[in-house]
């Protein structure tokens, strides 16, 4: 609870987000769950909006373009501005004319945060890992819920991944792209959805470990080899235009 005493400052602790300290305590500022991680004290909020912080990973839908570039849904009041020298491709000036035949409307890509000057937002697709999503499946949860889909040293995401031999990228904002054989996409969003609904429990990570046993068996064999900590990366069938499938969105937030 807000105001709820967590500990005392000094050498031993240090303060993290959703905390305050006054007079040499450490006081909780929101509503949710407790987290000390080594020396630092963190308060999860049980829900909350996204706030966008740079170089932050997330998962956007384009909604619209002008020539310098696209709109993108972010999850925040306002949409966010991926310009077409940030797009990933090399583009000539002619096609800015008809920026939609690269990343067309209702779209998902995988982006970073750039620039923050609020309220406008500005992407970037340079980096390996960010990539226009196609095929597969995206979950919406409360942008809260995100360190613990992740875990501790993303425990939570590489248990997922390794047992289900799926690909997941989780964005900050709260979409996560899942891709893998359809009962293993299916199996994957019922537990994410158990995450959410039981994130501010105790040992969440154990019980989810036991689930993804029960489910998929142990863990034979290696994981897929396109992920790094649950970062986005294509291959080649995915690169190939002629073989894109529509994603399939599952849920967006709020919708329960």
């Amino acid at each position: 609870m807000p105001g709820d005493k967590l500990a005392t400052k000094g050498s031993e602790y240090i303060l993290g987000k959703g905390v305050y300290d006054k007079d040499d305590t450490i006081f909780s500022a929101v509503l949710g769950l407790a987290e000390p991680d080594e020396r630092k004290v963190s308060v999860i909020p049980f829900t909350q909006v996204y706030l966008p912080q740079k170089y932050q990973q997330i998962i956007g839908k384009i909604v619209g373009t002008n020539q310098n570039g696209w709109w993108v849904n972010i999850g925040t009041p306002t949409n966010a501005f991926l310009h077409y020298t940030e797009g990933g491709m090399f583009l000539r000036d002619e096609d800015r004319s008809n920026l939609e035949r690269f990343y067309a409307i209702d779209s998902y890509v995988c982006v970073k945060i750039k620039e923050i000057n609020y309220p406008h937002v500005d992407l970037t697709m340079r980096g390996l890992f960010f990539k226009e999503i196609v095929a597969g499946k995206i979950l919406s949860i409360n942008p809260s819920k995100v360190p613990r889909v992740l875990g501790k040293h993303n425990s939570m995401i590489s248990a997922l991944q390794a047992y289900s031999k799926a690909k997941i990228v989780v964005g900050y904002n709260g979409y996560i792209y899942i891709r893998g054989t359809p009962t293993a996409e299916d199996n994957i969003i019922q537990i994410l959805d158990f995450i959410e609904k039981n994130a501010h429990k105790d040992g969440i990570t154990n019980i989810v470990e036991e689930k993804l046993k029960s489910i998929f068996g142990e863990i034979s064999g290696s994981t897929n080899s396109d992920f790094s900590n649950g970062e986005y990366e294509q291959d080649e069938q995915e690169n190939n235009s002629e073989v894109k499938e529509k994603t399939t969105i599952i849920r967006r937030r709020g919708e329960r």
